[in-house]
């Protein structure tokens, strides 16, 4: 059997055949219908010469432009570079593990002279004749505000940092995917705007904190080139750097979350247009629904077991810093010394709360997603029994996630572990008040 390419070009060399045969006829019309079938004849020879098409395609493929890629954005890129400064995330190639073994380095150098350097004056106070409180509070807790951040480092440096490098481009494939496989819904958007959100937010916390550090750090009486003045310029330029990397764990954390939020947004808006609709039918959309639910939240409890132990750490840091910030506050009011000390406890109020609410907040962001994901269901109306099946998978997920999503395994990243963090510090700081009260 002969291809269709074939039978047509024979048949129109037959009518070009019998066209020349009458020379007596000539025709205009006639004329440019002839030129008209040799075009046709040579272009359907050409396709019958390629069977696959390829030339349809090119044709077409060529007059079809091209999808314009408009994520990630600015904002995102400009996260990710913050994170690959701040030693947070890898880059290609061997110069990225250089410069994070360098950073680490560098910190861990100043920070070990800092917790050496108030060791030896806490020393000093105790032999005059200080008490143990009094000489803990005249130095930051013998610098145990000043160590302290190298805890969680050594977590990023040892894990974080390589699990976080290979877990961004999954999630950043992921969605793209969601904006593909959504095109009803303004996933790109939504990125957009959230990604910017929090990178204004970014650069005014390290902003203010950088201002704190400079007004703690450098004395407003250094204004000429002496030894003692570089010293402090030097010790402020890495304790802000530090200051960055530390802050830049739950922000690489809240990064991902604003990611996987938004496909659970995008997932939600698409099961309550679903259930405005009337009678459910379409199985099928739901079974791509489910698949994509299932991947973000593979995604986010992928984030949340790579950063386990950075993520305690850090938050172990800030309880202990703002237990810190608080006892320098009770002692700097008796004390009278409150106006000159304020700048530290608030640097370190800050820092401390940034470090406890930014990852409890985004868990309890993606809980909240999957408790209306949940009311969405609920609302959905059929009469299939496949679309009962693919109803019911998507409820039981929905129900996984409600109870493990966010689990640290000694406790779970959601508002209400905020709240008894709070309110455990400020019992225990009520009775360490009244103890010294009394």
């Amino acid at each position: 059997m002969q291809p269709a390419a074939h039978v047509e070009v024979r048949s129109i060399s037959t009518e070009l055949e019998d066209v020349s045969t009458d020379p007596g006829d000539t025709s205009p019309d006639l004329t440019s219908a002839s030129t008209e079938l040799r075009d046709v004849s040579a272009f359907l020879g050409n396709a019958s010469s390629d069977p696959g098409g390829a030339a349809l395609k090119n044709e077409r493929t060529s007059t079809e432009l091209a999808p314009m890629v408009i994520w990630p954005s600015t904002a995102d890129r400009a996260l990710v570079a913050l994170l690959r400064v701040a030693g947070q995330t890898g880059g290609p190639g061997w110069p990225a593990r250089l410069y994070a073994a360098l950073l680490y380095i560098t910190v861990a150098a100043v920070s070990v002279m800092s917790v050496i350097y108030f060791l030896d004056i806490g020393f000093s106070y105790l032999r005059k004749g200080m008490t143990l409180l009094e000489a803990a509070f005249a130095t930051f807790f013998f610098g145990c505000v000043q160590g302290l951040p190298l805890v969680p480092l050594t977590a990023t440096v040892i894990c974080g940092r390589r699990r976080y490098a290979a877990l961004l481009p999954e999630v950043q494939q992921l969605a793209e995917e969601l904006a593909q496989k959504m095109p009803n819904q303004p996933v790109r958007r939504w990125l957009r705007k959230k990604a910017a959100l929090l990178l204004g937010a970014t650069v005014v916390a390290f902003t203010m904190l950088t201002f704190l550090m400079l007004i703690i750090e450098v004395d407003g009486n250094c204004w000429t080139l002496s030894f003692e003045c570089l010293t402090r310029i030097s010790l402020f330029l890495i304790v802000s750097i530090t200051m960055v990397a530390l802050l830049s764990i739950p922000i690489k954390f809240r990064y991902v979350t604003l990611v996987v939020g938004v496909g659970f947004g995008a997932v939600d808006t698409e099961l309550r247009s679903l259930a405005r609709d009337g009678d459910l039918k379409d199985w099928n959309r739901l079974a791509q629904l489910r698949l994509l639910h299932d991947r973000l939240s593979g995604a986010f409890s992928r984030l949340v077991t790579d950063m386990t132990p950075e993520l305690i750490l850090s938050m172990m840091t800030g309880v202990i810093s703002l237990v810190i910030s608080f006892l320098l506050g009770f002692q700097s009011t008796v004390t009278g010394d409150l106006k000159s000390n304020y700048h530290s406890m608030l640097y370190t109020l800050l820092t401390a709360v940034l470090q406890i609410a930014v990852p409890c907040e985004a868990g309890q962001h993606v809980l909240d997603l999957a408790a209306a994901t949940r009311c969405s269901l609920l609302k959905l109306r059929w009469e299939a029994a496949r679309v009962g099946q693919e109803v019911s998978a998507l409820q039981e997920a929905v129900r996984r996630d409600l109870d493990h999503l966010g689990d640290l395994g000694y406790y779970r990243l959601q508002r209400s572990t905020m709240v008894a963090i709070m309110s455990t510090i400020v019992t225990y700081i009520v009775i360490f008040v009244q103890f010294r009260m009394s």
